[in-house]
């Protein structure tokens, strides 16, 4: 199991805005400053497109939805 955490926005947020916000993002997760910083806690920072984000929750939630199932886990 992976821990990972990322910026989600609301849904219908205008594209010059999100590729603003992606742009700053990437920039801050490139500072060496950063990288150091999470690096000291074990992480490994990584940009991308919004596109590519939601493609990787959309490949989380599928696997552990599998998982679940399969060893017949239940949400009380």
């Amino acid at each position: 199991m992976t821990v990972w955490s990322g910026l989600i926005t609301p849904v219908g947020i205008s594209k010059p805005v999100l590729a603003k916000l992606n742009d700053a993002i990437n920039k801050a997760m490139a500072a060496p400053s950063l990288r150091e910083r999470y690096a000291a806690n074990g992480v490994d920072p990584v940009g991308g497109t919004p596109e590519e984000f939601g493609a990787f929750i959309k490949r989380e939630v599928e696997k552990y939805a599998t998982i679940s199932k399969k060893i017949g886990m239940k949400v009380d």
